[in-house]
């Protein structure tokens, strides 16, 4: 299985994109561009095999009352609301260590895992959930 953490992808991305724009003396080609983006998902992403055995922790994320809401809001307000929604919370996810699964309509999945210590993993989810 290949697991990718997307928080951190997504920074060393845009860093490169960055570091193309900023570089006047280079101009980006499309092949230096691939290849450089081909190192970082090569760099990024790690092996198991299916009989690893892991303990973390989920945790699931929605928007209360969300069907309601989308009833009465334009399209365009709710793609609004989620991108603001999912911003802040992959920030805070992020920054106590987790990492987004999956995203599902109004909800997220994210899984926080210390290691063999289970305890540590539980802390940083309910500081996540805390400051969520």
């Amino acid at each position: 299985m290949r697991i990718l953490n997307k928080q951190r992808l997504e920074k060393e991305i845009q860093a490169l994109y960055r570091q193309f724009q900023d570089d006047t003396s280079e101009r980006l080609t499309e092949e230096k561009f691939n290849t450089a983006l081909t190192n970082i998902l090569n760099y990024q992403e790690l092996e198991t095999d299916g009989g690893v055995t892991r303990n973390v922790c989920v945790l699931i994320c929605d928007i209360r009352g969300f069907s309601q809401l989308v009833e009465n809001v334009s399209t365009t307000k709710v793609i609004q609301l989620l991108n603001v929604f999912f911003g802040s919370m992959v920030d805070i996810i992020d920054s106590r260590g987790g990492q987004v699964n999956k995203f599902m309509g109004d909800s997220l999945i994210a899984f926080f895992d210390s290691g063999e210590d289970v305890r540590g993993s539980v802390l940083q989810v309910l500081e996540c959930a805390i400051a969520m």
